[in-house]
């Protein structure tokens, strides 16, 4: 392998991990029975996925059963959350920047406000909320800080109150299930010999070998986790790290309802989707690209949509 190739496609991951987005999703899910809608592909604002930050698809809840939306909460964001999520996360999802990632700030408070309350997965109990899950740890940008995590949730907090949305703590009995519980749920589901080589299995054990366009394999930069994805040529090392947080995400993503309560996991499709994604090509941080041959593709979808399965039915990892 050309050494100096190598080096060059890792140092472009490592800015990319750094260098400005910030995602954070629901604090609280609840489930709830129903159907669900398609399962996250690419796309913006939500409704197809993510768009290079591994977002997920989701019911947007901004707006049902609000009681005084746009009061105290919206001062609140305006004042306090977008000055630091400005900062933090508008480097790559406010505009006029288009290096694929997802955009849910707009140009100024006002503007960031009305789009943030209507991107599907944000307006939920802190738990639930993907701004939450996806930006309190380093994706592809930066992490939110500790002190901004605090006012994101007091944020959300206030929303959930003025819109009369689920508070997953807040009623009697056993309180209903979260995204942090399902997704920890779904890793307890994953086994080991649906993840091997066929014919016992779907082959992903391979995945970590598949290569960019320019011939650098994928354990190159990720075999210690960068960017939340963890792919190392340790087969077993792979599969254990990925039935964790963050590195999960990867393959799945939570969906609320209209209350703002954690609704089913579906596919992320992260693995998929990452290599193919539009991305300015005069951002410095942009991910390599590269194709998954069709059987790693099947595999993915085969491998994810039986693990959910079984996590469904109840055969495994229930809290």
């Amino acid at each position: 392998m050309n050494s100096k190739l190598l080096t060059t496609a890792c140092i472009g991951l490592s800015l990319a991990f750094w260098a400005g987005c910030t995602q954070a999703p629901p604090t609280t899910l609840i489930v709830t029975s129903g159907s669900d809608g398609s399962g996250a592909g690419n796309g913006s604002g939500g409704s197809g996925g993510d768009t290079g930050s591994g977002w997920g698809t989701t019911t947007s809840t901004s707006g049902t059963g609000a009681s005084n939306p746009g009061g105290m909460a919206k001062d609140y964001f305006e004042n306090t959350v977008y000055p630091e999520l400005k900062t933090t996360c508008g480097p790559c999802h406010a505009p006029p920047t288009s290096n694929g990632a997802p955009q849910w700030l707009g140009s100024d408070a006002d503007s960031s406000y009305q789009v943030a309350v209507n991107y599907a997965g944000f307006l939920a109990a802190p738990d639930n909320s993907i701004l939450v899950q996806r930006g309190s740890i380093a994706h592809t940008g930066p992490a939110m800080t500790m002190a901004q995590l605090a006012d994101v949730t007091t944020w959300l907090n206030m929303e959930v109150a003025e819109r009369n949305l689920t508070d997953p703590g807040g009623g009697g009995g056993n309180p209903p299930m979260t995204l942090d519980q399902a997704l920890a749920g779904y890793g307890e589901c994953m086994d080991m010999d649906m993840w091997t080589t066929p014919p016992t299995g779907t082959g992903l054990d391979h995945l970590a070998d598949a290569m960019t366009n320019e011939g650098v394999r994928c354990y190159a930069c990720h075999s210690n986790g960068v960017g939340g994805n963890y792919l190392s040529h340790d087969a077993t090392m792979t599969f254990n790290k990925n039935t964790m947080y963050p590195y999960v995400l990867r393959q799945v993503t939570g969906t609320v309802d209209d209350s703002g309560s954690f609704k089913k996991l579906v596919p992320a499709k992260r693995w998929i989707d990452k290599g193919t994604e539009s991305c300015d090509a005069n951002y410095q941080d942009c991910h390599p690209k590269f194709t998954l041959d069709q059987g790693l593709v099947d595999g993915i979808n085969s491998f994810v949509d039986y693990t959910i399965q079984q996590f469904e039915q109840g055969n495994c990892g229930q809290p």
